[in-house]
């Protein structure tokens, strides 16, 4: 191990040395002109919740409605996230549930069932 670690330091100093000597030997109108850094981009935050307004929750909730209206018998819920474009699985739930239950108190569609097995059908 002292050895590795021995070599490692060796390469270490040899590379910083041979920086320094270039940084030296280099003329100021070079380092002056060398590329300027681009400046770092914001990332967006993440975590951050996009709030909807109360007409794009209703927005959604008419097309959650209209297709449940297309099915006579019902559709299951995993059925209509997919229709909805929502991705399987719980990964797009909450964007997906808020709507739905807008669409579920204004008593236009009804649920029946429970957790996989939820149909909802037009009311």
């Amino acid at each position: 191990m002292s050895r590795l670690h021995d070599t490692i330091d060796g390469l270490a100093f040899e590379f910083a040395h041979r920086v320094l000597r270039a940084v030296r030997d280099a003329s100021l109108e070079e380092i002056a002109s060398g590329r300027v850094a681009p400046e770092p981009v914001e990332k967006p935050k993440k975590g951050k919740r996009v709030r909807r307004s109360p007409e794009e929750l209703g927005r959604l909730a008419d097309k959650i409605v209209s297709l449940v209206s297309r099915h006579p018998k019902g559709i299951l819920a995993e059925k209509l996230k997919r229709a909805m474009g929502v991705p399987a699985g719980n990964v797009g739930a909450k964007a997906f549930t808020k709507p739905l239950s807008f669409a579920l108190a204004s008593k236009r569609i009804k649920k029946l069932g429970a957790r996989r097995q939820t149909i909802y059908v037009a009311a």
